[in-house]
């Protein structure tokens, strides 16, 4: 159980984490100002696609299917494909 001063900074402390999280997003999204800039903003997309996506399917319709490494709420999964 946390108490006290404990629970505060846990509190602030994903108050920070989360605010972080935000400015990093809206880099993210943002229209590059170079080319370095975006091919960094390519290897961020990247290195987030290959840390949630587990397979993915492309069938010879051109369809495909993305097996992830966790569910998303909202989101109906048959099979852990979507």
């Amino acid at each position: 159980m946390l108490v006290g001063n404990r629970a505060e900074r846990l509190i602030e402390f994903a108050n920070q984490y989360r605010a972080s999280m935000r400015t990093k997003l809206e880099w993210l999204n943002r229209e590059p100002q170079d080319e370095a800039e975006r091919a960094q903003q390519f290897k961020a997309r990247r290195e987030i696609v290959e840390a949630i996506v587990r397979k993915v399917y492309v069938y010879e319709d051109k369809s495909v299917k993305a097996q992830f490494e966790f569910e998303i709420p909202g989101v109906p999964i048959s099979d852990g494909l979507l």
